[in-house]
């Protein structure tokens, strides 16, 4: 199970996620954390995390990581269409099982989307079967 390593100082640090390998076949991602100030370029990503439950997962830093499977979509298209950039999302570069580190990371998201090269938004269409 992966277990997240502290930021130096969670205001002005923010982890970053980036896809390598084949993800198709098992979600293979890295994970770092940077200083805001001087990290590398990245993309922020903003997504509808509606009411579901983790039922997917991917292995990150080579530990499984349990996630969404509309986020798990979203990482196998930037896998599809050759994206290997780092990016920033806040389910996985932010601590949720700490409502405490949450707190604190939670606070520079304006600054964390104003920085980024660019803001990507990532939309569910769903369908409602009738009854």
């Amino acid at each position: 199970m992966f277990v997240y390593k502290p930021l130096s100082n969670p205001r002005d640090s923010i982890r970053l996620l980036r896809v390598v390998g084949e993800f198709q076949v098992v979600g293979v991602c890295l994970i770092m954390s940077f200083h805001i100030d001087g990290c590398l370029p990245y993309l922020a990503l903003s997504y509808a995390w509606d009411s579901q439950a983790a039922d997917k997962w991917i292995w990150l830093d080579g530990k499984k990581f349990d996630v969404m499977s509309n986020l798990h979509d979203v990482l196998g298209t930037f896998c599809a269409i050759g994206l290997r950039q780092w990016v920033w999302i806040d389910t996985i570069s932010v601590d949720q099982n700490s409502d405490a580190k949450k707190s604190q990371q939670v606070q520079p998201m304006p600054s964390i989307y104003k920085r980024a090269e660019k803001a990507l938004g990532w939309a569910v269409l769903q369908t409602r079967s009738k009854s």
